[in-house]
């Protein structure tokens, strides 16, 4: 598939609004700053949904193909990252624990043990790659659902859980499952979205970055004024309106990716994602946890020390991205090349032949 330009900024987009909502996080800037809040809130209704329909948009021909080739392109080099990034996971959270204030469970036995069920309830923001490698594998185990069931049973779930979950459940158990298990119910509608959108997605993607209209400026001008309206009254986690959010975060945040299609660095950023991805966090919250060990910078942080940490940061995956690019530290973000081969003659030996 040939590179699409708004896909890209689409992904570059989401990128970083998920480190500028991780610093904000980390830094807790929110708390000196109500615009950074309000921005945090516009990032939060965009950023997942965005990066979910997008890779299932993306990956509807590896779901189409045969078992073997899905699990050895998709699979395969997300649970490789999953695992080989674990340590550095283990390594910033207990570090946060140690250093910044306010946490909870900082002991190293709890610490421990939430490393040790990361298979099961992923921690920190690696749960986004493990979530992804199931909805790989169960959009392929009900290839014969209709489409449009699998969609809409998928939506009701969606809605039904970011509605209703907290209520239910109760905050303490919504905590215990942890990012990931709370967002495989939340995030599969999008995926599926994505996945059997696709053509259409980039067909409309690819035609519409050409032809920029005054529609997609009411469209984007329409999400912003949606989400800060939710945010100052306070609504954006009301039963059914929060996942309105979320619809609506998906469709400004694309309209927002064509318009701005062509944006250089953002499309760089979005075709450099992974590495990004992969280090945001450690490194947001080594230097938060060193300036904050050293008494140079207390926590909350100013607005513009947020803003000068995402400046920091991204540019050190997106000089991974380069190394990438060249051939070097290839196996930080993807499988490495003996694993793939040894993986190729397995599944080639298994006599696995059947497609979707």
């Amino acid at each position: 598939m040939n590179r699409i330009d708004s896909v890209d900024v689409g992904r570059g987009m989401a990128m970083l609004m998920v480190v500028g909502s991780h610093a904000i996080e980390w830094s807790r800037a929110g708390e000196l700053s109500e615009p950074i809040q309000t921005l945090h809130v516009i990032f939060a209704s965009a950023m997942l949904p965005m990066f979910f329909f997008l890779s299932g948009a993306l990956g509807s021909r590896a779901v189409a193909s045969s078992w073997r080739k899905m699990l050895l392109s998709r699979v395969a080099p997300l649970l490789w990252v999953f695992v080989l990034w674990q340590p550095a996971v283990f390594a910033y959270k207990f570090t946060a624990g140690q250093i910044l204030p306010e946490q909870e469970d900082t002991s190293l036995a709890a610490h421990l043990v939430r490393a040790g069920a990361s298979f099961v309830r992923p921690s920190g923001e690696l749960w986004f790659i493990w979530a992804l490698a199931i909805f790989f594998v169960v959009v392929k185990l009900l290839h014969r659902v209709p489409a449009v069931v699998l969609g809409v049973v998928a939506g009701v779930v969606s809605l039904a859980w970011l509605s209703f979950s907290g209520v239910l459940l109760g905050e303490s158990f919504s905590r215990l499952l942890g990012p990931g298990l709370n967002g495989l119910p939340t995030y599969f509608f999008f995926f599926v979205l994505g996945l059997v959108s696709s053509d259409i997605t980039m067909k409309w993607m690819s035609r519409a970055s050409s032809e920029i209209s005054g529609r997609l400026v009411v469209v984007v001008v329409a999400w912003l004024g949606i989400i800060i309206f939710a945010s100052v009254f306070q609504v954006f986690d009301a039963p059914i309106i929060v996942f309105v959010i979320k619809v609506v975060g998906l469709v400004g945040g694309l309209a927002a990716a064509v318009l701005l299609s062509r944006v250089r660095f953002l499309r760089f950023i979005g075709q450099g994602s992974m590495p990004i991805y992969l280090t945001h966090s450690p490194l947001i919250v080594g230097c938060i946890s060193v300036l904050y060990a050293t008494q140079l910078v207390d926590v909350p942080w100013p607005w513009w020390g947020t803003l000068i940490l995402v400046a920091l940061v991204v540019p050190v995956g997106l000089l991974l991205h380069v190394l990438n690019t060249k051939g070097h530290l290839v196996w930080l973000v993807a499988l490495p090349s003996w694993l793939n081969s040894w993986l190729a003659r397995v599944g080639a030996s298994s006599g696995e032949r059947q497609p979707l």
